[in-house]
C-alpha cells in the first residue's frame, strides 16, 4: 500500500456514527476512497466490485460477526491476501492475539482518532 498513494478501502461496521468518522478520516484527511457496509454479508462480492486495497472489519456485528467475515475473505482466493483490520469497541485482553491467529493485519479501538486513523492503519498494513 504506497504511502500517500490513494487507497480504497471496504468499511464493514453497523454503526452509522463509525461510517460517518472515518469517511471524515479517511476521505478527506487522506485521499482515500471509502465504501461502506453495515453488515458483512457481501464483504466478498463488493471488496471484488470495487477492487478494494484494505478492509476495515467492525469485529463485532448483529447478522454476521466480523470473525465470520475474515474467514469468507480467506477462504475465497481472490480476497484471500486483502488486508483486513479490525475495528472493534471490545475489550479483550487477547484481542490482538486474536486478530492475529485470524489472519487479520491488525486492531485498531474505538474510539479512534479522526487525524491519526490512516496513519494507524498504515503502521498495521506497512507500505
Amino acid at each position: 500500500m504506497g504511502g500517500g498513494l490513494s487507497k480504497k478501502v471496504l468499511l464493514i461496521d453497523d454503526d452509522p456514527d463509525v461510517h460517518a468518522t472515518a469517511k471524515v478520516a479517511l476521505e478527506l484527511v487522506n485521499g482515500w476512497s471509502v465504501f461502506a457496509l453495515r453488515d458483512g454479508t457481501e464483504a466478498v462480492s463488493m471488496a471484488l466490485a470495487h477492487g478494494v486495497d484494505l478492509v476495515l472489519l467492525d469485529m463485532l456485528m448483529p447478522k454476521v460477526d466480523g470473525t465470520d467475515v475474515l474467514a469468507a475473505l480467506r477462504a475465497d482466493d481472490r480476497t484471500r491476501d486483502l488486508p483486513v483490520v479490525f475495528l472493534t469497541a471490545a475489550t479483550r485482553p487477547d484481542l490482538h492475539a486474536l486478530a492475529d491467529r485470524l489472519g487479520a493485519q491488525g486492531v485498531i479501538e474505538k474510539p479512534f482518532h479522526v487525524k491519526t486513523l490512516g496513519e494507524a492503519i498504515e503502521r498495521l498494513v506497512g507500505s
